[in-house]
């Protein structure tokens, strides 16, 4: 049986880098040695998600991510067992979606812009590391990824923006901050510095 002997967390706000700097430090690894649990793969169906004043779903809310799935898939990984999950396709009817297996491996990433909110979550990681980056990039980086890959058009990228994604990063993520271990820098498009990272994974599964 494969046995996970770290497991760590990269937060970050929309647009901040949280995939890149996943693949950056995977690629210190090898790849039989990662496993990477998105929490972009446990929304709720979009019928089960909130609405704002204006009928608008708000998907920057915690209640849009269903935590209790991700705590009993990370305890099947920690007992040594496989999970099976369909990929989010953030609700873009021209994307099919995957089908992935998530297996225990020495190191488990779980990388999402909530994960410091969640302190059961919080609680099983052995450390943390937030992207910090200006909301002007940030905003400039989701645009183009929406407009891109997700369907979405320049005018709802920017109600999103205004009314759920800055709102929410103020109550649920801002003030979560200072529980991370490392905090880096992504203003220079994904010129991560990932040593003190990888430094760390090595201390903790030597």
């Amino acid at each position: 049986m494969n046995e996970i002997k770290t497991i760590i967390g990269i937060c970050g706000g929309s647009g901040s880098g949280k995939t890149s700097l996943v693949e950056r430090i995977s690629e210190s690894f090898d790849e039989a040695d990662i496993t990477v649990l998105s929490m972009d793969d446990y929304y709720k169906e979009i019928s089960e998600q909130k609405v704002d004043e204006n009928g608008i779903v708000n998907f920057d809310l915690p209640d849009a991510i269903e935590i209790h799935r991700i705590l009993e898939d990370l305890k099947e990984l920690k007992n040594g067992n496989e999970v099976n999950l369909k990929e989010y396709t953030f609700n873009n009817p021209s994307i099919i979606p995957k089908y992935k297996v998530l297996r225990p491996t020495k190191i488990l990433i779980i990388e999402g812009i909530f994960l410091l909110y969640f302190e059961e979550l919080l609680k099983e990681l052995d450390f943390s590391v937030y992207i910090d980056v200006d909301p002007h990039i940030q905003l400039s980086r989701r645009m183009k990824r929406d407009l891109n890959n997700r369907g979405y058009s320049e005018d709802q990228i920017k109600y999103q923006w205004e009314n759920h994604v800055i709102p929410c990063f103020e109550k649920y993520i801002e003030p979560f901050i200072s529980k991370a271990d490392i905090i880096i820098d992504n203003n220079e498009k994904d010129e991560f510095n990932v040593q003190p990272i990888v430094d760390k994974i090595h201390l903790v599964t030597a």
